[in-house]
């Protein structure tokens, strides 16, 4: 039996249900259904009505005979003008987790707006970036926005004709696979006008299979304005409940059973954070009164703050010059940057947590989410009010390095700032980063490597003196003396942290701790445990739905298999309001070491890559940071040496998300690394179309115009020089337009230098050298230095060879 809309309205939660509007949610605010739409058009161009209200098909004909401008000109002039009312006017009052639309319409964003409300909007393939720093509901337009089409130029377009629909799959089912994944732990309520329209008959045939292969607890439902009992018994049959009536009646019902909440502000912290932040925030204070794990620390995690609170920890050298470096005027900034095992996420938390109680505010971003660089400013004028200290840790900052030098750009415009930022970072990427002058001008950087005389004295000295540790000792190392311990640490463990800690603890080399662990494992424990390792490897963060579409594990099991990995592969919460769930392997290292064995073979990691590629779903924006973090981490595509393989998955992966810069990047720098200029020019324009120009394109073209004068056969020599000439011009261009880039200075010495060697002229070298060194005044990073020393070197050997 169908619901009434009353009985519809107690079932649904809001805040747990997903919106699906279909033509019949724009009627009452003038919208037309497709069949409608597709009738107006056919009239206005034709003079006739369609006989079949088949959109796409009567939108391929028209475009055909009249031209899509024509045809576009029509829909806007329909829809434009169009403003929302009654229910579809109040539905932003109320918090659902996320709204797909079909309607081309923008009446949602006129709705939001008209209620001050928060709202994302993902119009086709290159939005998918907006997805990482959404603020509020977010809105998936699954046949695209009236705003946007190939014929204004837009690299975009409506999904309009049959071929459109053809040319849009892979963002269709990106979005249907993000709607399949709200399904596991969501309901979703969709609202049509008619069950005989074929649209929405697809969209609800569509629902109950996504509703299906997810397994979760997501219900269906189906709001419809025209009243068909036969139909619903049908799709009642099959899954969906049924309601029959309109928007307005619905939402009005809603009101009166769930009245939208206040924003939610933390109660608990003496400077509140608003509702964007909380999620994305570890509040110092709260995370100190968790309880601590020994254990969990000990085998290779990184400190939490309770650890460090209950004494788990040891002082590092470092902390007296981190703290008499903040103490001098204008540095706010303190960067740590070692390699993976050192322990630079320790060390910040304990930096963190002793200013913490010195009476400051103190948080740490939490890396599975995007860094909101405007949120943070606000944050610093708020404690600069009150006249408060806060501190902001910032882990593997690299990954949000645009938005970083935002924050410290903005906050250096400051004498004292109010927030103090501690940065982490690898080394390796560290170095590659072009970053803002600022953090190097008011900060400093701290290098973490080895432990020193001082450190392993300490940490003998805990393992000593805390039981809780000491209860973890393996016998063998327990047994020797003090001086053969240190001994043994200085000796086996070259003094690297993780490694001691793991000596320590099981007394033997790391990778054969590690293997003889996962090969304890069942074949299904292990075919998991692998393919986490090697994604976190690879720098992706990993969660429960990726792996189950990865590897097609029944959701029903996922309890199961945690429990059986419990304390060789974690689960946390990233985000249990889109249900999803983090997992990880203990240590980056040890994921490294089951990458490098459980993947040992080209086969394999080709098989994997391609695997991941397929898999994952930029609407999930943990996932599209996973497609850039695989294209250039060190177990990332690069793992794979048949460059033509990794120029198929660049590919693919911009096919999927054509909007992301990354990919574009690998796939040029793979063609100019095997000298192939005319595929590295033509991939140069296609990302120039499809993301703009950014500074690592402006210095593929310089590399590109270089390789042109080496590479072209049949030409004469000063053909040559003026090629170089050339890509001398495109470096100055790059230099003017990327002033703050390291690198396009480097690019234009490497100019100079390939003139030199075809010419024995180092005039234009010495120019470029001058040029670089200027810049290192305002630009400051120090392995800049370093790079341009190499050069200075090269213009006084050829200087001596001249006289």
């Amino acid at each position: 039996m169908p619901l009434t809309v009353a009985e519809l309205a107690r079932l649904v939660a809001p805040a747990r249900t997903n919106l699906l509007l279909g033509a019949g949610a724009s009627i009452p605010s003038g919208g037309l259904s497709g069949i409608q739409l597709a009738d107006y058009l056919s009239t206005e161009l034709s003079g006739a009505a369609t006989n079949t209200g088949k959109l796409d098909e009567i939108s391929s004909i028209l475009c055909m005979k009249y031209g899509r401008a024509a045809v576009l000109a029509k829909i806007r002039q329909r829809l434009r003008a169009l403003e929302p009312t009654g229910g579809l006017l109040a539905l932003p009052n109320f918090p659902w987790v996320n709204v797909y639309t079909t309607n081309y319409d923008q009446l949602m964003e006129v709705a939001y707006r008209r209620q001050n409300k928060q709202l994302t909007t993902i119009r086709s393939n290159y939005d998918w970036s907006s997805v990482e720093l959404a603020q509020g509901t977010v809105l998936f337009k699954l046949h695209g926005c009236l705003t946007q089409d190939e014929v204004d130029g837009h690299r975009a377009k409506m999904i309009l004709t049959e071929d459109d629909y053809a040319e849009a799959s892979k963002y269709r089912e990106a979005l249907f696979k993000r709607l399949s994944l709200d399904l596991t732990t969501r309901d979703v309520v969709i609202i049509g006008h008619s069950l005989a329209d074929p649209d929405l008959k697809e969209l609800m045939t569509q629902a109950l299979r996504l509703q299906r292969d997810a397994g979760g607890t997501g219900r269906l439902f189906a709001l419809v304005y025209n009243a068909d009992p036969d139909r619903a018994q049908l799709l009642e049959n099959r899954g969906f409940r049924i309601a029959f009536g309109g928007i307005d009646e619905f939402v009005h019902a809603l009101a009166s059973v769930a009245p939208a909440p206040a924003e939610q502000f933390s109660l608990d912290l003496p400077v509140r954070l608003p509702s964007t932040l909380l999620a994305s925030s570890i509040s110092v204070s709260h995370a100190l009164m968790l309880e601590e794990n020994a254990t969990k620390l000990y085998n290779g995690s990184p400190a939490q703050y309770a650890d460090i609170r209950k004494g788990l920890t040891f002082e590092r050298s470092q902390e007296t010059i981190v703290e008499t470096s903040f103490a001098v005027d204008g540095k706010f900034i303190c960067v740590i940057i070692g390699a993976a095992g050192v322990g630079k996420t320790t060390l910040a938390r304990r930096l963190v947590w002793r200013f913490a109680e010195e009476g400051g505010e103190a948080w740490e971003h939490n890396s599975d989410f995007a860094f909101s660089a405007s949120a943070w400013t606000r944050i610093e004028a708020g404690l600069a009010a009150e006249g408060k200290t806060g501190w902001l840790l910032i882990d593997n900052s690299v990954d949000f390095q645009r938005q970083t030098d935002i924050l410290v750009d903005a906050l250096a415009k400051k004498e004292r700032p109010a927030l103090r930022l501690i940065f982490t970072a690898p080394r390796a990427q560290w170095g590659l980063r072009t970053k803002s002058s600022n953090i190097f001008a008011r900060g400093f950087v701290v290098e973490l490597s080895q432990l020193d005389l001082n450190e392993l004295n300490g940490l003998l000295f805990l393992l000593d003196t805390n039981q809780q540790i000491s209860a973890l000792v393996d016998r063998k190392f327990s047994q020797l003396g003090r001086h053969e311990r240190l001994d043994h640490l200085k000796r086996r463990c070259s003094a690297d942290m993780f490694v001691c800690l793991k000596n320590i603890f099981a007394f033997e080399r790391l990778d054969t701790i590690i293997l003889r662990e996962y090969a304890d494992l069942s074949e299904a424990q292990q075919d998991v445990l692998r393919h986490v390792a090697a994604l976190e490897a690879a720098g992706a963060k990993v969660h429960r739905q990726l792996i189950i579409r990865l590897l097609g594990i029944t959701p029903t099991y996922i309890q199961a298999l945690l429990t059986e990995l419990d304390g060789i592969l974690d689960e946390y919460e990233i985000s249990a309001r889109d249900g999803i769930y983090g997992w990880n392997t203990r240590h980056l290292v040890i994921a490294g070491i089951i990458a490098e064995f459980k993947f040992s073979q080209q086969s394999e990691i080709i098989d994997l890559y391609h695997r991941v590629v397929n898999n994952l779903n930029p609407s999930i924006h943990t996932e599209l940071r996973a497609m850039r973090e695989i294209c250039h981490a060190e177990f990332g595509i690069d793992r794979i040496s048949d460059w033509r393989e990794r120029v198929s998955l660049y590919r693919e992966i911009i096919a999927v998300a054509p909007g992301e810069r990354v990919p574009y990047h690998r796939l040029v720098s793979t063609y100019l690394r095997n000298d192939l200029v005319e595929e590295a020019d033509m991939t140069i324009r296609d990302a120039e179309l499809a993301v703009g120009i950014d500074s690592p394109i402006s210095r593929y073209k310089v590399r590109s115009a270089i390789l042109r004068s080496e590479n072209t056969p049949g030409i004469r020599p000063e053909d040559r020089i003026a090629m170089l000439h050339q890509a001398e011009n495109i470096a100055l261009a790059g230099i003017r337009r990327f002033p703050a880039d390291k690198y396009a200075y480097i690019a234009y010495c490497q100019v100079g230098s390939k003139l030199l060697a075809a010419t024995g002229d180092n005039a234009l070298l010495a120019t470029a050298i001058a040029k670089t060194r200027a810049a290192t005044e305002h630009i400051l990073d120090p392995d800049m230095e370093r790079m341009v020393s190499q050069f200075e070197d090269e213009l006084r050997h050829s200087s001596r060879r001249r006289s």
